[in-house]
């Protein structure tokens, strides 16, 4: 398989940019969290949302409804970027 980059440096700065926004609304609503609960409560949900979209990978980009699976045209694109290793026409499909 090959190695997963997640650009961290930019994550953490959008982790730390939406924690403190999201502090600020609860904030108004009457509930306080530390910063810092916030991030983890958000990298807690991002974790879990990747493994949910990776065990439904097969729907999201070849089962389901093209204009409602979730970015399937970020799947799209980079399969265009791809060479097939075999055509149809070379492969015997056993009946």
């Amino acid at each position: 398989m090959m190695p997963l980059y997640i650009d961290t440096e930019n994550v953490e700065q959008s982790l730390n940019a939406a924690a403190t926004e999201l502090q600020a609304r609860f904030a108004q609503q009457g509930a306080i969290y530390q910063t810092e609960d916030i991030q983890k409560a958000l990298v807690g949900w991002l974790e879990l949302s990747i493994e949910e979209l990776v065990s439904e990978a097969l729907f999201h980009v070849a089962e389901s409804d093209r204009s409602r699976a979730f970015n399937r045209q970020a799947f799209d694109l980079y399969l265009k970027r791809l060479q097939p290793t075999e055509e149809l026409s070379q492969h015997r499909i056993a009946a």
